[in-house]
């Protein structure tokens, strides 16, 4: 796949609006075992409801308050959030993605007693969590890719060497985008890093999917 640099420019700036906006404040308290669970839970439901995948957490009617279909996603049972906060904070990490995506899901399967996949907030919450090489496994993403649904190990090496074929044309995406953005200078140490590349690619292959609805 041959990367539009236009398109990339433009991945790379809603990043940054994203990371500033939303992501880094996801991330500071899913990841922060310091702060009030109650918190965390309010910053994880918001995150869920972002990146819509509140609803994987599949509700059964006896769990709700107050239930219609209008209010449905604010009235879900909060203890699935204790519980994937608990398990994300006792989970640790190997070097191999499709793994621990895999093993998180069991785990959140079998806590949660779901019966829906749970691979995708999965990836998103492992991501929240610890970042660094991490993929965002996204149905937009993986659409974009050609990878059919739910084979992590295709996403995995299909990503990767789009990554690895492109870095140097993300990274000058992204420098565009800062040199344009006065106000984000003082932050520019937090934005060059591997990571931030990582979603500037994610970014453009959920914006190449839905460029085509």
């Amino acid at each position: 796949m041959i990367l539009d640099k236009k398109m990339l420019n433009s991945a790379a700036k809603k990043y940054c609006e994203v990371w500033y906006d939303y992501d880094s404040h996801f991330s500071e308290y899913i990841s922060g075992e310091h702060y009030a669970i109650d918190e965390r839970v309010k910053v994880l439901r918001k995150f869920l409801s972002h990146y819509s995948i509140n609803r994987n957490l599949q509700p059964k009617d006896k769990e709700l308050k107050h239930y219609s279909e209008r209010v449905c996603a604010g009235s879900y049972n909060t203890k699935k959030h204790h519980i994937i906060l608990t398990e994300l904070d006792s989970f640790t990490p190997s070097n191999d993605w499709v793994y621990d995506t895999l093993r998180f899901e069991k785990i959140l399967i079998d806590k949660l007693t779901n019966e829906v996949s749970l691979l995708s907030l999965s990836s998103k919450v492992l991501w929240q969590k610890f970042r660094g090489q991490r993929l965002v496994y996204d149905a937009d993403a993986r659409k974009a890719l050609n990878i059919a649904d739910k084979d992590l190990l295709g996403f995995n090496n299909n990503w990767n060497d789009l990554y690895e074929n492109n870095y140097l044309q993300i990274v000058d995406a992204l420098e565009s985008v800062l040199n344009d953005s006065p106000f984000m200078c003082f932050r520019y140490d937090e934005f060059r890093q591997d990571w931030f590349y990582r979603r500037i690619l994610d970014m453009y292959l959920i914006n190449l999917t839905r460029s085509k609805k």
